[in-house]
């Protein structure tokens, strides 16, 4: 109905006028620029699993990781100073990546190193620690960054070519995949988990934090599988761990 650029900003001021959207507009510049510095963080986080003094034990960036964050940082400063056209293609080719990787990390461990019995094991029920770290886990583990995909269709709605049929569609599709995708993640991530090859008791979710899976665990649920193709494909992990956060880093 309105195909215009700016949705977070530009609809607030059509329904509640300019000091509301003022608002939006300071509160969206602050959100946006804590992103790229996040997802540097998170690319260094993810390559200390193998690349040690990075991180603090306690989570903390060493000197070494901060240098390296503000590398990655320059990085997604550079790709969008050479423009549109180096940004576009650049992005379209990460944005397959970021499809197709997770897509095969389901396949590969729904198909090879599946257990049911974790999901009818759970001491305590669905919710052994009932529902509060559920909803702990939405701002504090990444969750919320998953789901912000339905809006950018939405913010350069005044660039599609036609927006009555393309908005609704690349809004709609692109959250359900994306949805669809992160579950489907849990999903496999759960039933791979082998008890035994961890040194813990079934059903010891507790405990998982203290062993190999605290850092990169799908890298090391592969890992450790003992299965060679699942082996070979956590390398790519790897990769993918350092390609993902970025291609939302340059974005912002």
């Amino acid at each position: 109905m309105i195909p215009k650029s700016g949705a977070i900003v530009r609809y607030p001021q059509y329904s509640h006028g300019s000091l509301t959207s003022f608002i939006f507009a300071w509160a969206y510049l602050l959100g946006a620029i804590t992103v790229p510095p996040v997802e540097a963080e998170a690319v260094v986080t993810y390559m200390s699993s193998y690349v040690p003094g990075l991180v603090t034990p306690t989570g903390v960036l060493t000197l070494t990781g901060g240098l390296i964050a503000f590398a990655f940082l320059t990085f997604f400063f550079l790709l969008n100073y050479f423009g549109v056209h180096v940004m576009g293609k650049t992005n379209t080719g990460v944005g397959w990546w970021k499809l197709i990787i997770p897509i095969l990390t389901i396949a590969l461990l729904l198909g090879l190193f599946f257990h049911p019995t974790n999901f009818t094991a759970l001491p305590g029920g669905f919710t052994p620690y009932g529902w509060a770290p559920v909803f702990l886990a939405i701002p504090t583990t990444g969750i919320a960054f998953a789901y912000l995909v339905f809006r950018q269709g939405i913010e350069y709605g005044g660039e599609t070519k036609n927006p009555q049929r393309d908005l609704p569609w690349g809004t709609i599709i692109g959250f359900v995949i994306s949805m669809a995708i992160y579950i489907l993640l849990q999903v496999s991530f759960i039933g791979a988990i082998d008890w035994s090859k961890l040194s813990l008791k079934p059903g010891d979710w507790a405990d998982l934090t203290s062993t190999a899976l605290s850092s990169g665990p799908f890298y090391q649920i592969m890992k450790i599988s003992g299965i060679p193709i699942l082996m070979a494909f956590a390398i790519i992990l790897l990769i993918d761990a350092m390609v993902s956060p970025s291609g939302t880093g340059w974005i912002y």
